[in-house]
């Protein structure tokens, strides 16, 4: 096998390797060639949340997407009727020159990869030419941490790609961070919100859905939801979606049933807005949304051992999608 940078005419294959992937994480959505010209597109998708810029700067260079090329032999269990030879492996990475304000080398972050599930073992050489791109750039680490661009909003690897974790563990790389998705339909039931007085804070122009709960004057709670990512807001079916970023409660007001009510007061927003269902995604990060009317799906993440939002959000009726976990390792 052959590892190279991706050429433009490796966009079906690319496509083929996104869509097998996606398919199976919610939203369930397979992306096209369009959606994947769109994540061919995108640098930062989440940066709009944050106008002010600041979580990180990335270097000049130009972000190298590898592609490792199968076999003509390899040809003959692809479904795609081609005489040439497609891709079997394919990543993005980055250097980011500084995170969160830290100074001194930057770090390879993985923005997205893909393998064939039937061809695993040609994610080891994938592997090892990311790891070489990063100690050409100087890199001390390199990393799959933050929201994959692949997504709606969550983070890392989710546990159905089990042909990559297996190949980053081979290759020695850590596994940490885990993150649970939910998803689920948007609760009808409105009687929770009783007795706490709601705010709206919302921004359409970013696609950021603010509530804060208020009891005597007093904040109580705040809940968070950003539209989808607007790369893939040509996909067909997407923008039925939306994340819910986060639900906090002040401690004072724990257990009186107010991450309830946000969550439900924000399903009677949207379903206002034309929504019937909703997915929920993630740990407050970064995330650049797309506003949109229709929206009948919220997607969300949350720890493994919160059993606290874990009960919440099954109680609502949502469905437990993947684990995903983020990688790490030591270059030097």
């Amino acid at each position: 096998m052959e590892t190279r940078l991706y050429a433009t005419k490796d966009l079906e294959s690319l496509a083929r390797l996104i869509d097998i992937h996606v398919s199976v994480v919610p939203p369930f959505l397979p992306v096209g060639i369009g959606g994947t010209r769109a994540i061919l597109d995108a640098r930062d998708p989440w940066d709009a949340h944050y106008p002010e810029g600041g979580f990180h700067s990335v270097c000049e260079e130009t972000p190298c997407v590898f592609g490792l090329e199968g076999s003509g032999a390899t040809l003959q269990a692809s479904p795609l009727e081609s005489p040439k030879a497609i891709l079997r492996a394919t990543a993005r990475i980055r250097r980011i020159d500084a995170v969160s304000g830290a100074t001194g080398p930057g770090q390879c972050f993985i923005d997205w990869l893909a393998v064939d599930p039937a061809l695993p073992e040609s994610g080891g050489p994938l592997i090892a030419a990311i790891e070489a791109k990063a100690r050409e750039w100087g890199c001390p680490v390199a990393a799959v941490e933050g929201r994959n661009h692949l997504g709606a909003g969550w983070f890392g690897i989710p546990e159905v790609w089990s042909h990559l974790l297996d190949r980053f563990e081979a290759a020695g790389w850590d596994r940490r961070d885990p993150w649970l998705i939910l998803y689920g339909a948007m609760p009808a039931d409105r009687r929770d919100g009783e007795g706490w007085e709601f705010r709206w804070d919302v921004n359409e122009k970013a696609g950021e859905w603010g509530l804060t709960a208020f009891r005597d004057g007093r904040k109580a709670g705040e809940c968070m939801v950003w539209g989808i990512p607007s790369h893939l807001a040509g996909v067909p079916g997407m923008e039925k979606w939306i994340n819910l970023e986060y639900v906090g409660v002040e401690e004072e007001f724990q257990r009186r049933g107010l991450a309830r009510a946000l969550v439900l007061e924000q399903a009677r927003f949207h379903q206002e807005r034309g929504a019937s269902m909703a997915s929920l995604a993630g740990p407050a990060g970064r995330g650049l949304a797309l506003p949109t009317l229709g929206v009948k799906n919220f997607i969300l993440m949350t720890e493994p051992d919160n059993h606290a939002a874990r009960g919440l959000f099954e109680s609502l009726g949502f469905a437990y999608g993947p684990v995903c976990w983020q990688f790490r390792k030591r270059l030097r």
